[in-house]
């Protein structure tokens, strides 16, 4: 973990976490895959969460005490209102005080609808929308102002989103790919559905980067990554060797390094800690995970 004087959460030290997360209803959720509250009273010592890639990006609004984000040595406090872009390394958080937060999940693909810029100009990024797009910075401005519980701000933010959402600007050959790739176990299949499309895989890496912000094959082995973690966390006495072979991959090795790269940890090292948001967030998204795929 970053941050050698702070220290991690135990059940004495905070509140209990108070983690929601539900499907959107109606048109929204053809952009948004998932809306998420969350609370917590955390002490200004505790230790950062390492968070790990999940090939989402997200919309976020913090009512409460911001948190910290934490790059080497640099911390930052993170605006009350942010774009959070992909990420394709670990990102620390770490709690402030009294954490009330609300997300919206971006669905893959989609986030052009919300936020109009190239998704690679913002990976690995957190920007106040300010920067990005005013009527988004006003709404979710408008929003905080008001809302008097993230509940209260979440309805209030979705109904401004769907305002705000503009589906003509996602590329439904983007948002197929990112379906198939979801339970892809080979690289190679990057190939097979550019084919698929009609566009040659290096068309396809930049309509991803444009539309994602990552490569298809990054986004491929993230995914994989997110359901190895999902199988660890709700797995009792598998093995490293079973957890890998159910998730895709050819050996455990392959797993522990993909794991080191993208959450900082070994598997066995996110599974023995506690984080709490680290262990909310891997839950929520992985239970939103499409299941099927579907044609373009």
């Amino acid at each position: 973990m970053i941050g050698g004087s702070a220290r991690s959460l135990n059940k004495s030290d905070m509140e209990p976490m108070k983690f929601h997360e539900h499907p959107p209803t109606g048109p929204l959720a053809l952009g948004i895959e998932a809306i998420w509250t969350l609370a917590m009273s955390a002490p200004i010592d505790a230790a950062a969460d390492p968070i790990a890639p999940d090939g989402r990006s997200e919309i976020i609004l913090h009512l409460g005490d911001p948190y910290e984000r934490e790059d080497g040595p640099t911390r930052t406090l993170q605006s009350r209102a942010l774009v959070a872009g992909q990420i394709d390394q670990p990102l620390y958080l770490r709690p402030t005080g009294k954490s009330a937060v609300v997300g919206f999940r971006i669905r893959p693909g989609c986030a052009r609808a919300f936020v109009d810029v190239p998704q690679s100009d913002i990976l690995n990024l957190t920007l106040d929308p300010h920067s990005l797009s005013a009527p988004l910075a006003r709404t979710m401005q408008d929003v905080a102002s008001r809302a008097a519980s993230p509940e209260v701000a979440a309805r209030a933010l979705g109904e401004g989103l769907l305002r705000l959402m503009r589906p003509e600007r996602v590329d439904v050959r983007v948002r197929y790919a990112a379906r198939m790739l979801e339970h892809a176990e080979a690289p190679s299949q990057v190939t097979r559905i550019a084919h698929e499309l009609g566009i040659s895989t290096r068309h396809l890496e930049r309509l991803f980067l444009d539309h994602v912000g990552l490569t298809p094959k990054v986004y491929q082995r993230i995914r994989r990554l997110r359901r190895a973690l999902g199988i660890l966390d709700s797995a009792e006495h598998s093995s490293l060797a079973h957890i890998a072979a159910r998730a895709g991959y050819s050996d455990h090795s392959h797993f522990v390094r993909d794991c080191r790269a993208f959450s900082g940890c070994t598997p066995s090292q996110l599974a023995e800690n506690e984080h709490p948001l680290t262990t909310a967030l891997l839950r929520g998204v992985e239970s939103h995970s499409p299941t099927e795929r579907k044609q373009p």
